[in-house]
């Protein structure tokens, strides 16, 4: 019972907020509404809080667009989450970057997903730069990914572990 009540607060504070005009409440009450069996209007509250974060400065946040590229992956659209990733990409998400390299990897092109993982990297992506160690360490170039596993710090360490790489 004291649950379904903490639930409808946060739901009415999610709704609160999205009929302000809040992106971050306009996204989270479409990812709660998608969720709970109202795609139709979960993505429309999204889609406003995405129209939100484009107008803000300097060239949007990118929130939004990163989540309905993740709405639309669950639902096995790649190809429209594809879409949100790149907008979010190219307003600075450096995880929208990261997805982009996965959808890449599972379309089967690596060249591809490693330029993607490179550029998430760079923005201090840490799942990236696993994922580039990955790459080297298949390759056989182990200076290389040990460099990689080394910049991912503990994620990448524990990884390198599992590997039996040693020197990190």
């Amino acid at each position: 019972m004291w649950k379904r009540k903490k639930l409808q607060r946060e739901l009415e504070t999610l709704m609160e907020a999205a009929e302000a005009g809040d992106p971050w409440g306009m996204a989270h009450l479409g990812v709660y509404l998608w969720d709970e069996g109202d795609p139709e209007e979960g993505k429309k509250w999204l889609l406003r809080a995405v129209e939100v974060d484009r107008q803000s400065p300097p060239i949007g946040r990118p929130t939004a667009m990163y989540i309905m590229g993740v709405a639309c992956n669950h639902q096995g659209d790649s190809r429209e989450a594809g879409k949100w990733f790149k907008e979010a990409a190219d307003a600075g998400d450096a995880t929208a970057i990261h997805e982009l390299g996965l959808i890449a990897e599972e379309e089967g092109r690596i060249d591809v997903a490693t330029k993607w993982f490179l550029r998430a990297a760079d923005a201090g992506h840490v799942d990236s730069m696993v994922q580039l160690g990955l790459y080297e360490h298949l390759s056989g170039n182990l200076e290389e990914a040990t460099k990689w596993f080394r910049l991912a710090g503990p994620v990448g360490q524990s990884v390198a572990k599992k590997l039996k790489i040693k020197g990190i």
